[in-house]
């Protein structure tokens, strides 16, 4: 797209201010300023680059140029950025879309519905009777755009169009929801007619306040595998249902949404329909104009009135200067009398253009009351949305104190485990070292009792090495003791052969090698010791836990 092809639309420079008004599919609208006035421009996304495409844009914004109607956005001009190939389009600055306002907590007047429908309708009427006729393609609540005083006006109309030529040929237009059938199929083929289908969508929009989405193309014949093609207004008839029967707008809205386009009526058939269920309402007037009237009016009475007193004292003292001249004075009076007559006159017709005033400012006044009676519900169901909230947040408040707690006392029972384990590892290692002392105990007792042993079994070998010796002093051969025997007298020892014979079982001789203690009983031993002439001690490590005679030699 050459630049000098849009000439005589350059705007030389803009002020930025930074504010962002709305962001779509293929641009983002900001505010500017032009020559002190406050605009909207769009900036379409940098992905547009095709050489045709930007040719054939140029051609678009040229035609939108052209275009003046009080219900269609006036575009400014065109200004190209620095750095940038892709042109700002420059249009008049409207504060609300129609999406905003139908999403609004009051709802809008249905006068009010009437009028914005009504703009539409001409707007579209205006467009469709260009020739050839201009398709916006793309007529949604987004791109209508309302004034201060709820006027409307269609928006984005080169820029939809536009859109058009990025998409992919054998897609529909514009939004596929406000669609007609024509537009949704394969390589469509469609005319303005699209446009009256998307207006019968609006109506339903701003009628009931929602967006008529609609329900399912096709559905299956009841006991068939076939399926038929629902209608378009019966897959809307959900919203069909809210607007009452009775309503003059309801059955345009189903005109338009007519399946086959030639059926769907010309915008210059509908909108005097619209028109007509206008007028059956009265003409709304702001509530600044009313202000300005009655004020207006009140001033002119005020006026009036210090004129009339006036005009009573002067005629006062001209009564006073005529009481000489009788005739002169009688017609001063009598005009007097009817200029008086002729303000009573005009007085009286602003005393009834007053009490008009006032009878409008009361119906104000009772319009002003009914909107705050609307107010004060919308802030009282506020504030049950708020209270609920609330307890909603104290509800997750408590939730998150128990989650807390529960948090807490997982944390407890985890530091429990770790002490637990902690104190299981102490005790472990504790019986780790006591048997480990234990041990060590017990290996030093071990020694202990060796060395225990050691020195028994060296006094056990010291007591026997005595033991011996003194054994060894006491045998005698037996040939020593039978002569002691024999030289004793056999009266002083009876049976003391018997004796002898009980008693050398016992012992082991010189010559044989005492190699064992011998088992004497002591007291015995003790009885003959004198006779035998031995010098065993009673004490000798004889065992006496063992009776019975030691097996002999």
């Amino acid at each position: 797209m050459d630049r000098a092809q849009l000439e005589p639309l350059l705007l030389p420079d803009l002020k930025e201010t930074g504010k962002e008004l709305g962001r779509g599919a293929y641009g983002v609208v900001t505010e500017v300023i032009v020559s002190g006035t406050t605009c909207a421009a769009k900036k379409l996304h940098d992905a547009i680059v095709q050489e045709d495409t930007l040719r054939r844009f140029g051609d678009e914004v040229l035609l939108h140029s052209q275009q003046r109607h009080p219900n269609i956005v006036q575009l400014i001009g065109v200004y190209y950025p620095p750095h940038s190939q892709l042109p700002m389009l420059v249009m008049e600055y409207l504060p609300l879309s129609l999406t905003q306002c139908l999403e609004r907590a009051e709802e809008l007047p249905l006068q009010m519905k009437y009028s914005i429908l009504l703009d539409v309708a001409k707007g579209l009427c205006y467009l469709h009777g260009k020739r050839p006729p201009i398709v916006h393609r793309d007529l949604t609540a987004n791109n209508v755009l309302l004034t201060s005083s709820y006027s409307a006006k269609i928006s984005d109309l080169g820029v939809s169009r536009l859109a058009d030529t990025f998409k992919d040929l054998t897609k529909a237009p514009g939004n596929a929801i406000v669609m007609p059938p024509e537009a949704l199929k394969d390589n469509p083929v469609y005319d303005h007619k699209l446009d009256v289908f998307s207006y019968g969508c609006l109506i339903l929009h701003v009628l009931t306040g929602q967006f008529p989405e609609p329900t399912n193309q096709f559905v299956r014949i009841p006991g068939k595998e076939h399926f038929m093609r629902v209608p378009e207004w019966k897959r809307r008839s959900n919203y069909i249902e809210d607007i009452p029967k009775e309503n003059e707008l309801l059955s345009l809205a189903r005109d338009c949404l007519n399946d086959v386009p030639t059926d769907r009526p010309e915008m210059i058939e509908s909108y005097p329909k619209v028109e007509k269920a206008l007028s059956k309402y009265p003409k709304m007037k702001s509530r600044l104009v009313v202000e300005k009237e009655l004020k207006d009016a009140v001033r002119e009475k005020e006026k009036m009135e210090e004129k009339l007193v006036q005009e009573r004292e002067e005629a006062e003292r001209n009564n006073q200067e005529i009481n000489d001249e009788n005739a002169a004075s009688k017609r001063e009076n009598e005009i007097l009398k009817n200029e008086n007559e002729h303000f009573k006159a005009d007085l009286r017709a602003m005393s009834s253009r007053i009490t008009r005033l006032e009878n409008a400012l009361l119906l104000m006044e009772k319009e002003f009351k009914d909107c705050t009676e609307v107010l004060k519900e919308t802030i009282r169901s506020k504030d049950e949305q708020l209270a609920k909230q609330e307890q909603d947040n104290m509800k997750l408040l408590e939730e998150k104190e128990m989650d807390l707690k529960a948090k807490h006392v997982k944390e407890l029972s985890e530091t429990k485990l770790d002490f637990e384990s902690k104190l299981y590892e102490i005790k472990k290692e504790h019986k780790a070292k006591m048997l480990a002392t234990t041990k060590d105990y017990e290996k030093q007792l071990s020694v202990c009792r060796e060395e225990c042993k050691e020195r028994v079994a060296k006094v056990a070998k010291e007591f026997t090495s005595k033991t011996s010796e003194t054994l060894e002093s006491a045998v005698i051969s037996k040939n020593e003791l039978l002569s002691s025997f024999q030289s004793a007298p056999l009266a002083s020892i009876p049976s003391c052969k018997a004796q002898v014979e009980i008693v050398l079982p016992y012992l082991r001789f010189k010559d044989e090698k005492i190699d064992e203690w011998c088992l004497v009983d002591t007291n015995w031993f003790s009885k003959w010791k004198k006779y035998i002439g031995l010098t065993l001690k009673p004490d000798c490590p004889a065992s006496a836990g063992k009776t019975g005679p030691h097996p002999g030699p």
